[in-house]
């Protein structure tokens, strides 16, 4: 099974501006096996959780240049990838496999971007500030 995604399909999921020409070729869309091997010994890691995420296929076939357009457009998915996460969603956020950070003045939390299905939970914006840091490891 493979995974279609797009910077540009993210942006639209995520409400962010299009990206232009130039940054569309500098992204263009990829292709990723659903499941990879880092080759770390600690097994496969899911790769069809993004929000960059348009369609999940068997692998071989793909998405039209012209679906492809219309998903980077509107930030809808193809009912292959809504599928996908109905099917694994339930599975990872079993109360088992699920980390909920109860937030002190001072903490930092890190994780591995490949290695873990991540996302913000709501919070009270008008009574708290949400400032997030990236840094990358190489």
């Amino acid at each position: 099974l493979d995974v279609h995604c797009s910077y540009s399909h993210h942006n639209a999921v995520a409400g962010h501006p299009p990206l232009t020409e130039e940054q569309r070729a500098a992204h263009p869309p990829l292709t990723l096996a659903a499941a990879r091997d880092y080759g770390d010994g600690a097994g496969l890691y899911l790769n069809c959780l993004s929000s960059a995420v348009m369609a999940a296929l068997p692998r071989g076939e793909s998405l039209t240049p012209a679906q492809v357009v219309a998903y980077e457009v509107s930030g809808e998915k193809h009912a292959s990838a809504r599928a996908l996460y109905d099917c694994v969603l339930p599975l990872l956020a079993q109360p088992s496999r699920v980390y909920a950070h109860e937030w002190k003045l001072g903490d930092v939390v890190v994780w591995d971007n490949l290695r873990s299905a991540h996302a913000p939970t709501w919070f009270d914006a008008s009574s708290h500030t949400r400032t997030m840091w990236r840094t990358t490891f190489a």
